[in-house]
């Protein structure tokens, strides 16, 4: 079964579609150009070369239906990281384009040697595309007494009580791995937090024990951060949120950003 399958995106594409039928929104594409990075370094002459032959024919229509899918999710407030990479291959799904995701990173491939996006969009779109691919094969441990103690012994270490967990895990609440809306994003933050009141990002698996053991996370909801943290998300430098606002900050303020590494690699908490 597809990830695709599994967050029902399809289903939540249907009703933007209905509900967006008159909108006159519009997000801007050029937001996403490239005016910083002269050359590249997502990809080689080699990758290129084929991600042209299989997929230069349908880049202009698929670069318009990923505009549609901004501009949808945005404006309903459901853009983020999952729901962009999901919602658009459903699309090029409807559209009769491929929609694996070795053809979506052939696209981004194209679009990127056109200059159409830079080099954080194209990071953003892969490492989504990656992640969403191990939700099928992440083993995600059942705590072990042994971990029980030592999170106990954590909390008591740190005077942290289960309304301070409640406020660090609020994000995930009634969230799970089959229906993670944006969460995504937010738990880079959360790790950030919870690592810095113990001193220690090893720790993070224990944290989370101990909210699943203190019943402040439910079993789906331990398994959603879990997920998460298996699969370092907490080091992930960018989000798309993250990313958009800069850009359009930038732009309201017509600064030109020749630095947009630097300012994205800001810490996200």
């Amino acid at each position: 079964m597809s990830f695709a399958k599994i967050l029902k995106f399809t289903q939540l594409f249907g009703v933007l579609t209905l509900a967006l039928g008159s909108s006159s929104y519009a997000f801007d594409l050029s937001l996403l150009k490239n005016d910083k990075e002269a050359k590249s370094h997502a990809y080689n002459n080699l990758e290129k070369n084929m991600a042209e032959k299989r997929a230069d024919a349908s880049s202009d229509k698929a670069y318009a239906l990923l505009g549609e899918t901004i501009n949808e999710l945005e404006q309903h407030r459901l853009l983020c990281d999952f729901n962009l990479y999901q919602v658009f291959a459903s699309k090029l799904g409807r559209a009769n384009i491929e929609n694996s995701p070795k053809f979506i990173l052939d696209l981004l491939i194209v679009w990127r040697s056109k200059d159409l996006i830079d080099d954080v969009f194209f990071e953003i779109m892969e490492q989504t595309s990656n992640l969403s691919t191990l939700v099928e094969t992440t083993h995600i441990d059942r705590m072990r007494n042994k971990e029980m103690s030592r999170s106990e012994e954590i909390m008591n270490d740190k005077k942290l009580t289960n309304d301070d967990l409640k406020a660090y895990y609020g994000d995930f609440k009634s969230l799970s791995i089959t229906n993670p809306a944006c969460s995504l994003g937010n738990w880079p933050r959360t790790a950030g937090r919870l690592a810095a009141i113990t001193k220690d990002k090893n720790t993070l698996r224990l944290m989370n024990v101990a909210a699943l053991n203190r019943s402040v996370l439910t079993e789906d909801e331990f398994n959603l951060v879990e997920f998460y943290r298996v699969n370092d998300v907490q080091s992930w430098d960018i989000t798309l949120n993250k990313y958009l606002s800069i850009l359009k900050e930038a732009k309201k303020t017509n600064f030109a950003i020749q630095n947009l590494k630097t300012l994205i690699s800001k810490p996200m908490f």
